[in-house]
């Protein structure tokens, strides 16, 4: 090529640089190369994006208890638009309430939530009952299945004609 401009990359970590410096000037970067341009996910599906907003704020306006905080709101409408994610935060930052909310958004005919043991452990026997409390809280018209043994399945299959009824169906790992 023709561009005599040279880039040489690390070879090694440099210790006395600050941890998160720039390795090489980003401009020059983009002089050498085209910058992509990379939507948003609220940008690449802005139809699918409000449509999430309004269910949150149709959950916030008709279920009470219901209130989600401005960044809450945006993270579960962003993350319904896509097919997987991962919601990851600390204790008490409303997990649970996010984890329905995305359920909410996504409406599907049914939901398998394996909920992690330490939500459900009490002490040597699952107990399913958090879950169902929070499903009671956040979507309250929601069927809500517990699953813990291949009888369970069987149970409910019986008493839908041979198919799995619509909602949701918490077991743990």
């Amino acid at each position: 090529w023709n561009n005599p401009l040279e880039v040489v990359f690390r070879q090694y970590v440099n210790v006395d640089k600050p941890r998160g410096a720039p390795e090489v000037d980003e401009n020059l970067i983009w002089e050498i190369f085209e910058k992509p341009v990379v939507n948003t996910i609220t940008q690449k599906y802005p139809e699918k994006y409000q449509h999430n907003l309004d269910t949150l704020e149709f959950m916030q306006v008709f279920t009470e208890g219901v209130s989600w905080y401005d960044v809450q709101r945006k993270f579960i409408a962003s993350m319904a638009c896509a097919d997987t994610g991962l919601i990851a935060a600390e204790t008490g930052a409303g997990k649970s309430a996010m984890a329905i909310g995305l359920i909410q958004c996504k409406a599907p005919g049914r939901t398998l939530l394996i909920a992690p043991k330490g939500t459900v452990d009490d002490g040597g026997s699952m107990d399913l009952a958090q879950w169902q409390g929070e499903f009671k809280k956040f979507s309250p018209d929601t069927p809500v299945f517990t699953i813990s043994s291949e009888t369970d399945i069987e149970h409910l299959r019986k008493k839908n004609g041979g198919e799995m009824p619509y909602g949701v169906f918490i077991t743990w790992d």
